[in-house]
């Protein structure tokens, strides 16, 4: 029911009732801003005060998953949010991982708005699965490269 609901607000959101320009806004700035103040700058700084990095990068992650209340999202949710907390820590900024998490969210919208019989579950989907996956799995790994290959701000000790 939870997911339907949210699902039915993507659908309200892309309908076009919503300048398009807002709706970046609304749907794709502002969460990757709260979000990673909450859970890469908030929470793993508490977590930090006690554990090593492994954990806090995966109770950041997790806490992130669950914290979108979509059950059958909560690993891959919880992965991309690993990921996230990963890059926060690596670079000891929030800025690269709220960048990411805004190219994730609209890639999300632009997926919903050009693709949205992918994202109905009564409909036959028209475009590949293996086409958006291809996509997922190269935006990761094009992330993780550049990420790879920038110089690290710190954490040399660790």
């Amino acid at each position: 029911a939870v997911e339907d609901a949210q699902l039915q607000m993507l659908s309200g959101l892309t309908s076009g009732a919503i300048p398009f320009g807002l709706l970046i806004f609304a749907t794709a700035v502002t969460p990757a801003w709260c979000e990673e103040v909450l859970f890469r700058g908030y929470l793993m700084q508490m977590f930090s005060r006690r554990y090593r990095a492994w954990i806090v990068i995966l109770a950041s992650g997790i806490l992130f998953g669950l914290y979108h209340v979509r059950a059958t999202q909560l690993i891959p949710l919880s992965i991309l949010g690993c990921f996230f907390a990963w890059v926060a820590w690596r670079e000891r900024s929030l800025w690269m991982a709220m960048w990411l998490h805004f190219l994730n969210n609209l890639s999300a919208i632009l997926a919903y708005q050009y693709w949205p019989e992918t994202f109905d579950p009564t409909q036959p989907s028209t475009t590949p699965e293996a086409f958006i996956w291809f996509l997922a799995l190269a935006g990761g790994v094009l992330a993780t490269i550049v990420i790879h290959f920038l110089p690290a701000n710190a954490h040399d000790s660790e």
